[in-house]
């Protein structure tokens, strides 16, 4: 059907033009064209052709292009419209995305058919590698190429050569070090004329400290008996620094003491001390002065304490948990990595509960101390305290969860008390009514200057002569 155009008349309105039923009925023909169409149809936000497996085609004319969000398709070309920016085809949940036969799928390239991926020019590796230019099965690695890579095979031969090319020849080592002390190597055969220097049996004293020589036995023998008859004595130093001269032509004596004795025997000293198997032994519970010890547990006597004091300003580490004992604002319970102190039971406090940062409680606090006969009421001084549902910062208390109510109850019949003026929660009728209310709600209008409640779905005013807050 041709296009149907409505005859608006003449200027001045002289009632020339198609009436209004003809004009409604030629828009509602045209409407009927484009949804009756056999090309393409629009459905909510889709584009699609009514011919049975037909194709949408967007075709620019000329040397015009197709401009989809900010890609450009022209000709075989497809362009970001952004500067520097990416092309990114990402495929749906485990899907993979196909060119051709190759599957791209996250860092993985493989074959949709499952057969060889053909490289079939050179590749780079890495922002500073070298352009690969083939891979090479070549044993004797005869083209000797900085572009080439080679084979396993090929390189395991050709090592394997050079294996046995080295077993079988004679060969001269320049700068370079050789374990003779490593497993399998050995040295043999080597003579004095051997060595670069050969060996020096002359009198060592003469020798500067420099000298990297060998010395011969006798040299070494001769020097060493010289030496020890120039110095003659021996010096020993006991645990104060005192120092005695022995003799080297006589006697040194060790003496024992109360529960020590010492013994010779051949070239070996025997020095013994006190019998401590009573004390040390490997089963059982062992008593030392009040102390118990039983595998890893420490036990006192009947009733009686066990104190651990440390010297001076020291503290009591317990694995990561660090015991301040010193007096005043330093005594306290800290962790040695700087992470929370936990409390994995129920704490029951008779004095006041002092933190120097937050407090995160999932149990709860029991305070002994109630203020009764006198005593002063319990006091929680802390940065913060988290619970499980509200946070204590302050004088300020809010819930944790996300829009959650506040809730105060009394234990029982018994009533929650304000023993101070209350001050409601101030809001414009504007905010007020942005509010998700519920009966029983209570606030002051700042726009009224009222106390209003919400009462039976509707915000009313509290002031005995207004019945509606509008």
């Amino acid at each position: 059907m041709a296009r149907l155009t409505i005859d608006t008349g003449t200027a001045g309105n002289p009632a020339t033009g198609d009436t209004l039923r003809t004009a409604m009925t030629k828009v509602n023909a045209n409407f009927n064209e484009l949804y009756d169409s056999d090309l393409l149809a629009l459905v909510g936000g889709l584009i699609k052709t009514q011919t049975t497996n037909g194709d949408i085609k967007l075709q620019p004319n000329g040397t015009g292009v197709v401009e989809v969000d900010r890609i450009l398709f022209s000709g075989d070309d497809i362009t970001s419209l952004v500067t520097n920016g990416s092309i990114n085809i990402t495929a749906n949940g485990t899907g993979s995305v196909g060119i051709e036969s190759i599957s791209f799928k996250d860092n993985v390239i493989s074959a949709s058919d499952s057969t060889l991926i053909t490289i079939q020019d050179g590749f780079t590796i890495g922002l500073g590698g070298i352009a690969i230019t083939g891979i090479l099965d070549e044993d004797s690695m005869s083209s000797d190429s900085a572009s080439v890579l080679a084979t396993q095979q090929s390189i395991k031969a050709y090592v394997d050569t050079q294996d046995a090319a080295i077993a079988s020849d004679t060969l001269t080592f320049t700068n370079k070090t050789f374990d003779a002390d490593g497993t399998g190597n050995s040295l043999t055969n080597i003579e004095v004329d051997n060595l670069k220097s050969g060996v020096l049996d002359t009198d060592l004293s003469a020798v500067a400290g420099t000298d990297t020589t060998l010395a011969s036995a006798k040299a070494i023998k001769s020097y060493v008996d010289s030496q020890i008859t120039a110095t003659n004595t021996l010096t020993v130093a006991d645990d104060t620094s005192t120092t005695i001269d022995v003799d080297l032509d006589s006697t040194l004596s060790v003496a024992g003491a109360t529960g020590i004795s010492t013994s010779v025997s051949g070239q070996t000293l025997t020095i013994t001390g006190p019998n401590l198997s009573s004390y040390l032994q490997n089963t059982g519970t062992q008593t030392i002065d009040n102390l118990t010890f039983n595998d890893n547990i420490i036990g006192s006597s009947s009733n009686a304490d066990i104190n651990v004091s440390p010297g001076g300003t020291g503290d009591i580490i317990l694995g990561n948990i660090r015991i301040h004992l010193s007096e005043g604002p330093g005594a306290g319970i800290s962790s040695d990595d700087s992470s929370s102190v936990q409390f994995k039971e129920g704490i029951s406090v008779n004095g006041q509960i002092q933190s120097g940062g937050g407090m995160n409680i999932s149990g709860d606090i029991t305070h002994n101390n109630g203020g009764v006969g006198g005593e002063a009421a319990p006091t929680l001084t802390t940065g913060k305290i988290v619970g499980s549902g509200i946070t204590i910062n302050g004088n300020n208390i809010q819930t944790n969860s996300s829009n959650a109510d506040l809730e105060l109850s009394a234990n029982g019949t018994g009533n929650v008390a304000v023993l101070r003026p209350l001050v409601m929660a101030s809001f414009t009728t504007t905010q007020r009514n942005a509010l998700t209310a519920a009966n029983g709600m209570m606030i002051y209008n700042t726009t009224t200057n009222q106390f209003e409640g919400y009462e039976n779905g509707a915000w009313i005013s509290l002031k005995a002569d207004t019945a509606d807050a509008g």
